[in-house]
């Protein structure tokens, strides 16, 4: 069912009749020159009177419904314009634009050269509304509802047959809907409908075999093979195929897996070939994981070679067991860009696993280092503030808290102490640095700073009982 929808500019687009509503009509336009959409009975036409044309000829001066281009880049895209002819040439017509003003005169505003059958009296078309709608229903036997419910194609044999209709099954009433702006093509469509009820059980239980059939032909027939091709390094090809074959054998036994084969042709090129050949793709591409063995290396900066190898290795040896690689080879230094090479030997995904684990290390050895180095900053600032870095003498203790000894270690020495009656005698020993150690004289011997038992002519002693005493009597004297 076609209608021709009036646009903001000022003509008419053809556009086909998706659905009729209350007050409005949802069209879907010619070529997809617009968006679909459901527009109001007042903005659209459709045509009534068919050839008359042909028993009016257009002549110069008449005003016309032209079928003109819309779109420069596109002439494909054309709508119905109200123009004037101003000339007739053969089977073409020189029309122009016109502007209706309120007292009836019209005035050129542009032209175009379209053929003449373009050219359409606009008497043959006429405004629409609801009433203008009619309809009719065919009943639907219970044995075709399912086939009708497919959708527009069951329909396709009667749309064919009879123009400018729409058509719809209404499920639940178990009928067929078929409106039009034509009591003509109802009528038509009145009269095939036994005959397209009979064609589309006879479709429909031919379609039903046909399914049938496919489905046996399906279930007999061996589904499609996925085919997966790579190569792998003549070195690696120990570890694809694994120990006396292991793991070849375990992807050979993989539920999809047809055909495995190892094309080694090129194994003097330092490749060979292998071939998968499964079920479905997602199958073939396992297999293809458990396989290609490869390897690549990961870039370290050299100062972060211990910490990523780690205490007795073991933050690398986590990273191997963790990741699934193979093996991990540390290379030498790079002295030009001071990295430092780690050769990972593994499986794609398995490699992917270890740069994984390689980065994120990395990023927390990095973010660690940040947080030492400003610490060191925050410290050195810290001492650098003051003159000083003890707020008492004698290294930061107060002297009332600190004992003999702690006040000879001060001052470069240890203390000697004895009890003396009821006082305490402290003497400073100085270190033995290599300096002379001063006395009060002693033998003639003069000997080194040994304590000596009192009397006898052990000289250069430090000390003697005879001194001590006399100080002794003198302070009982006292």
């Amino acid at each position: 069912m076609e209608v021709e929808v009036k646009q903001q500019e000022g003509f008419y687009l053809k556009a086909i009749v998706t659905d009729v509503l209350e007050n409005s009509l949802d069209v879907v336009y010619d070529r997809g020159c617009r968006k679909p959409e459901t527009v109001e009975f007042s903005q659209c036409r459709a045509v009534f009177i068919e050839n008359a044309q042909q028993k009016r000829p257009s002549k110069c001066g008449d005003i016309v419904d032209a079928l003109v281009p819309i779109d420069k880049n596109n002439d494909d895209f054309q709508a119905y314009k109200k123009m004037k002819i101003r000339e007739i040439k053969g089977d073409f017509a020189v029309v122009c634009s016109v502007d209706n003003s309120g007292d009836g005169n019209v005035s050129a505003l542009g032209s175009e050269v379209i053929p003449l059958d373009q050219c359409r009296h606009p008497a043959m078309c006429a405004q629409i509304d609801a009433s203008s709608v009619k309809q009719c229903a065919i009943s639907v036997p219970d044995d075709l509802v399912n086939y009708f419910v497919r959708g527009e194609d069951t329909f396709k044999m009667l749309l064919e047959a009879v123009s400018k209709v729409l058509i719809k099954f209404d499920q639940e009433d178990k009928q067929i809907v078929v409106k039009s702006f034509f009591a003509g093509a109802l009528k038509k469509v009145q009269i095939l409908k036994d005959t397209f009820l009979l064609h589309s059980r006879q479709k429909m239980m031919l379609l039903n075999r046909h399914e049938e059939t496919m489905k046996m032909l399906a279930a007999q027939e061996p589904p499609d093979e996925f085919f997966e091709e790579f190569e792998v390094q003549t070195a690696m090809m120990g570890l694809a195929i694994g120990s006396q074959g292991a793991n070849i054998s375990s992807v050979r036994k993989l539920e999809g897996v047809k055909e495995i084969l190892v094309d080694d042709s090129q194994r003097a090129q330092g490749f060979c070939k292998i071939k998968i050949y499964a079920t479905n793709p997602e199958i073939a591409e396992q297999a293809r994981n458990m396989l290609e063995f490869l390897q690549k290396h990961v870039k370290v900066p050299h100062d972060k070679v211990g910490q990523m190898i780690g205490k007795q290795g073991k933050s690398i040896q986590d990273i191997v067991d963790k990741s699934g690689v193979v093996r991990v080879q540390i290379g030498e230094e790079n002295p030009e860009h001071g990295l430092v090479d780690f050769t990972f030997t593994g499986t794609r995904e398995s490699i992917a696993n270890a740069e994984l684990m390689v980065e994120f290390l990395l990023k927390h050895i990095k973010e660690m280092d940040e947080i030492r180095e400003e610490e060191e900053e925050c410290k050195r600032k810290l001492f650098s503030s003051r003159h000083s870095p003890f707020p008492y003498p004698n290294n930061g203790w107060p002297s009332h808290q600190l004992n003999a000894s702690q006040r000879a270690s001060i001052n470069g020495g240890a203390t000697n102490r004895r009890v003396q009656g009821s006082k305490w005698v402290e003497r400073v020993q100085q270190p033995m640095s290599g300096q002379p150690v001063p006395h009060n004289g002693g033998g003639k011997g003069g000997g080194g700073g040994q304590k000596h038992r009192a009397g006898g002519g052990g000289g250069g002693g430090r000390r003697s009982q005879a001194p001590q005493r006399n100080r002794r009597d003198k302070a009982d004297d006292e």
